[in-house]
């Protein structure tokens, strides 16, 4: 569920609804990584590349390096959710920290 790189959060009557959050992003890397260290398809390595970096673009705040679970194109909060915390899923500015060591296996 994307359009390009942008990952949608969901889906509605065949409708994506986009942006999607951080710990989207950070979990469909993980898992694209994990796939392509099984197989080797190369897809799963370009998609993981082009959502880390779609991510890093939308969701990472440079002043707290931590990921906001929100993107900068999306409706406005009045504060700034940073992704610091395990909830449902893994935080997501803590996958996104391994994330590279898993790009160099």
């Amino acid at each position: 569920m994307a359009d390009g790189d942008r990952l949608a959060h969901s889906s509605l009557d065949g409708k994506l609804v986009l942006p999607g959050v951080a710990t989207d992003y950070a979990n469909m890397i993980r898992a694209a990584l994990a796939l392509f260290s099984l197989g080797g398809e190369p897809a799963f390595l370009t998609w993981a590349e082009a959502w880390f970096a779609a991510a890093k673009r939308h969701h990472y705040v440079e002043a707290s390096a931590a990921y906001n679970l929100l993107a900068n194109d999306a409706p406005a909060l009045i504060a700034q959710p940073l992704s610091m915390a395990d909830e449902a899923t893994p935080a997501a500015t803590g996958v996104m920290a391994e994330t590279p060591r898993r790009f160099s296996c």
